[in-house]
């Protein structure tokens, strides 16, 4: 995990104004209805969830994909909850 989220920081931080949009993916999602419902089967343990949620919104990012729920789910994070 340690390199990965090395990885994800050094991709966070070549972003810069020319990026026209910003996408994440991966197969697990952050969380299936609330950035603060509790961690589970399917969404990523609370704390990782809401430290990648924030770095992810600093750098830009303004959609994640996910799958692994096998069900259609949406929901939002900003900073205002």
């Amino acid at each position: 995990a340690k390199e990965q989220d090395i990885w994800l920081t050094k991709e966070l931080s070549d972003l810069n104004e020319d990026c026209r949009h910003a996408i994440a993916f991966s197969h697990i999602p952050p969380f299936i209805q609330n950035p603060d419902e509790a961690s589970g089967y399917f969404p990523l343990e609370r704390d990782v969830r809401l430290d990648l949620l924030e770095r992810l919104l600093g750098a830009g990012v303004s959609h994640w994909f996910c799958g692994h729920y096998h069900r259609n789910s949406v929901g939002t994070f900003d900073k205002d909850g």
